[in-house]
C-alpha cells in the first residue's frame, strides 16, 4: 500500500508559502498509506525537478520554488525493491526525446517480467514492479492519453498513477485503486489524494483550505483525467479487462462461496496493506486454498503472486 497525492494550482492562487505548506500538510497526512519514502515531482522553468527521500513525511520538509502550479507526491510501503536505495523510490524519471517525465504508482502489478520480456524492455538497477510502466511509456515515445491507456491495458494487478510531465501536465489514471479529487472553484485549486479522508485531514491545519466550498471530481475506474498546463481538463478511458480478470475467476467459483467473512477479515486487510485486491483472498479460499496457506502466502509479495498464478492455472486446467 502507498499513497498518491499532489495538487493543481493553474490559476496562482495559492503564495510560495501557502503551496510549500500544502504539499508537506498532504504528504503528512498520506503517510498512513506509507511512512518507508516520501517524494515529490515539479516543474519548474520548464524542468522536471523530482525530489524524494527514503524517510516518512514527517521527517521532511518540503519546501517548493515560487511559482510551481502542478504537484505530484507520493508515500511508499515498500513491498518490493529497498526504500534505502533511493532509485526503488517514487516518483520515477522517465526520459523521452520531447522531455522527461514523472510517474508514481500506489498498487503492485503481478505481470512485470512477462511484460519485459514481450516488450524486449531493458533491464535496470530498479528493482520495483512499478518501472514496467515507465519502460512502456518510454518504448511508446510520448507521454499522452493514448500511450497511458495502452500501457495501462498491459498491466495486472492494482494500480493507480500519476504522471506529471516536463511540460506541465498532470495525468491521473485511475486504476482499480483509491483515487480522490477535490476542486475549490472559488480559487481553481485540485487537490488530490488517495483517500478523501486524507484531504479532509490535509486541510485542517490549513486556514486558505479550511472549511472552503470544495467539490468532488469524480474518477471513475478505467479513465485518465488530464489537467494541463493550460489550465484545461480533459478525460479518456482505457479497458480494464486484464486487472478484472481475476473478478471473472471470482464469479466462477461463487457458487462455493462459504461465509467465512470473520475469519477473513485479518487476511484482507494484509492483503490490501501490501497492494493487493482484498477480494484475491475470498477468491483463492473459494478456489479451495486454507487460511494458513494464504497467511503465509501473504508474508512475501513474490509467494502471493505465485499462489494466484497457481490457482489461475489450476481454474484454466483442471
Amino acid at each position: 500500500m502507498c499513497g498518491l497525492f499532489g495538487f493543481s494550482d493553474l490559476q496562482h492562487s495559492l503564495t510560495e508559502k501557502q503551496a510549500s505548506a500544502l504539499a508537506n500538510s498532504l504528504a503528512r497526512a498520506s503517510a498512513v498509506r506509507g511512512q518507508d519514502a516520501t517524494g515529490i515531482a515539479y516543474v519548474q522553468s520548464g524542468k522536471l525537478r523530482i525530489y524524494k527521500r527514503p524517510k516518512p513525511a514527517a521527517r521532511m520538509q518540503l519546501r517548493l520554488p515560487k511559482g510551481t502550479t502542478q504537484l505530484l507526491g507520493h508515500v511508499r510501503m515498500t513491498t518490493q525493491g529497498s526504500e534505502k536505495k533511493n532509485y526503488n523510490n517514487h516518483p520515477f524519471r522517465g526520459a523521452l526525446p520531447g522531455g522527461d517525465f514523472a510517474l508514481a504508482h500506489n498498487g503492485v502489478l503481478h505481470n512485470e517480467t512477462s511484460i519485459r520480456l514481450r516488450f524486449n524492455l531493458p533491464q535496470t538497477a530498479v528493482e520495483t514492479d512499478s518501472f514496467v510502466a515507465v519502460q512502456l511509456l518510454q518504448s511508446y515515445g510520448a507521454v499522452t492519453p493514448q500511450t497511458i491507456a495502452a500501457m495501462a491495458e498491459q498491466l495486472e494487478g492494482t494500480f493507480t498513477f500519476s504522471i506529471l510531465t516536463s511540460g506541465n501536465d498532470l495525468y491521473l489514471v485511475r486504476g482499480n485503486n483509491p483515487l480522490s479529487v477535490w476542486y475549490y472553484p472559488a480559487t481553481g485549486v485540485h487537490l488530490y489524494a488517495s483517500t478523501p479522508e486524507i484531504l479532509a485531514a490535509a486541510v485542517i491545519p490549513l486556514p486558505y483550505l479550511r472549511g472552503k466550498v470544495h467539490q468532488t471530481v469524480k474518477v471513475a475506474e478505467g479513465e485518465i483525467l488530464c489537467i494541463t498546463a493550460e489550465g484545461k481538463m480533459h478525460r479518456n478511458h482505457f479497458s480494464t479487462e486484464r486487472i478484472d480478470y481475476r473478478r471473472f475467476w471470482q464469479s466462477l467459483c461463487w457458487p462455493y462461496k462459504k461465509d467465512t467473512q470473520k475469519q477473513r477479515r485479518d487476511l484482507t486487510v494484509t492483503a490490501h496493506n501490501m497492494g493487493f485486491d482484498p477480494a484475491d483472498v475470498d477468491w483463492l479460499s473459494d478456489c479451495g486454498y486454507g487460511e494458513e496457506e494464504i497467511e503465509a502466502a501473504l508474508n512475501d509479495s513474490d509467494a502471493f503472486r505465485a499462489l494466484l498464478s497457481d490457482a489461475c492455472y489450476e481454474m484454466l486446467y483442471y
